[in-house]
């Protein structure tokens, strides 16, 4: 890891050499900046000026310097991997012609003692099971891979994710004033939607299965459970997948919608909306359930035998 740490190291630095990095508690609206901005999550370059304007609460002390979590990312997966992994073209379609999104599911209710579960550091672990560069074709083969066990920044929940994010194809957002808003198509050599496809699919499976066993809510890697029946068949579920869970809190509570809730004392951002309950159901899990479960589970098996 101290290999791999000293080369993100060198190019943390190069990048400082080239872009007067400064820290800003929010991003700015670009019509504020007032210049050509390639705009990011974390952060903001301004071309003009040769300025890059860093989220600072998600930024990430490295040798004196910071950075942001994508940046960080995509420099070990350089180093680590070289590049996404290779796919057959009938094999992307495959995987581009379903896409499902994290499930998202809400059944407005109150309850008198429910239960907010989490799967731990599901992105993290899925990829501990079965590598960053996955060989996945959904119910044909699942080939596992490389794990990026050595991350150095594995205890920072934004940038281990971003190693799921980085894979995603898509085009870089700018602005500048003369066009406004507009978009940049870009190659990716970090393109895995192998990856990308198959967390879904187990996080999809794994909601169907929670709400199957009484959850009324389910938000990608989240869970509620109105009761202490429902609740101990949620983390068996999670369990069944050779993954681990964790209650994050208990008590009283309700779900509104996606998004509002209370569980004891853990409250969603949008609690003053709780007279608009809205019911919603957006999970989707495969018709090859069974197939992708047996697999998985048994990877996840070997890897807590060693």
């Amino acid at each position: 890891m101290t290999d791999i740490l000293d080369q993100i190291i060198d190019r943390v630095h190069s990048r400082a050499e080239k872009w007067d990095t400064v820290l800003v508690p929010t991003l700015p609206e670009p019509e504020q900046v007032g210049q050509t901005q390639i705009l990011g999550t974390y952060s903001v370059c301004c071309m003009n000026s040769r300025q890059r304007l860093l989220l600072e609460p998600t930024a990430i002390n490295v040798d004196h310097c910071k950075e942001s979590p994508t940046s960080l990312a995509r420099d070990y997966l350089e180093i680590a991997y070289k590049r996404g992994p290779l796919a057959k073209h009938t094999q992307i379609e495959a995987i581009k012609d379903r896409s499902p999104m994290p499930p998202n599911y809400a059944k407005p209710e109150t309850f008198g003692y429910g239960f907010y579960i989490d799967i731990k550091a599901a992105y993290w672990n899925m990829m501990q099971v079965i590598g960053w560069n996955v060989d996945y074709w959904p119910g044909k083969w699942l080939v596992i891979g490389r794990p990026p066990t050595d991350f150095p920044f594995s205890d920072h929940k934004v940038a281990r994710n971003c190693l799921v994010s980085s894979g995603l194809l898509g085009e870089i957002p700018m602005w500048s004033p003369e066009r406004g808003y507009f978009m940049v198509q870009k190659g990716n050599r970090f393109a895995n939607l192998q990856l990308w496809r198959l967390i879904q699919d187990v996080l999809n499976t794994i909601a169907g299965q929670a709400i199957s066993e009484g959850a009324i809510y389910a938000n990608t890697d989240g869970f509620i459970a109105p009761t202490v029946q429902a609740k101990e068949k949620v983390e068996q579920v999670i369990a069944d997948w050779g993954l681990a869970s964790s209650v994050k809190e208990e008590g009283r509570g309700s779900v509104i919608s996606s998004g509002c809730y209370q569980v004891g004392r853990k409250k969603s951002g949008h609690l003053q909306y709780r007279n608009q309950s809205q019911a919603i159901e957006s999970v989707q899990p495969p018709n090859y359930w069974h197939w992708l479960q047996q697999r998985f589970s048994y990877y996840a098996s070997r890897l807590s035998d060693k």
